[in-house]
């Protein structure tokens, strides 16, 4: 699984691609807290700066897309929620359990996976109404 921002994700609005190149960074400062065994403070400290960014990101995004009319906001809102819920999800896990080695990889994968599948779909297509309609 790939946990590195490429071009390949790139929207083509600078602002969003910043932005989700912070937020890979965030889940790489994440994984690596949880297999470099640090303390559960830092490991949650990562999480929050994680979700801290996640939500305010998303929020940004939305109010783009509700400025622009864009008629996908109703999915994006679903999906931002479908990637909340996952963060919620981590959040838990790490608050009542101990961290394995398994946890670390399916979470890996499952927030990569999310990330890029959203970014390369719905992001793609918000990017490309977003700079057609500065065209127009």
């Amino acid at each position: 699984m790939n946990s590195n921002w490429d071009a390949v994700l790139s929207t083509g609005v600078d602002n969003i691609d910043r932005q989700h190149q912070e937020l890979f960074r965030l889940i790489n400062n994440l994984v690596s807290a949880m297999n470099e065994e640090k303390s559960k403070v830092e490991i949650i400290k990562a999480l929050d700066s994680l979700e801290e960014h996640a939500i305010r990101h998303i929020n940004e995004e939305e109010a783009i897309q509700k400025e622009n009319n864009y008629p996908g906001l109703e999915i994006q809102q679903m999906q931002h929620e479908e990637f909340k819920d996952c963060l919620r999800d981590i959040r838990s896990f790490l608050e009542t359990r101990e961290i394995s080695t398994l946890f670390i990889i399916h979470m890996q994968q499952k927030i990569f996976k999310w990330c890029r599948k959203h970014m390369l779909t719905a992001d793609k297509d918000l990017g490309e109404f977003l700079i057609n309609s500065r065209r127009n």
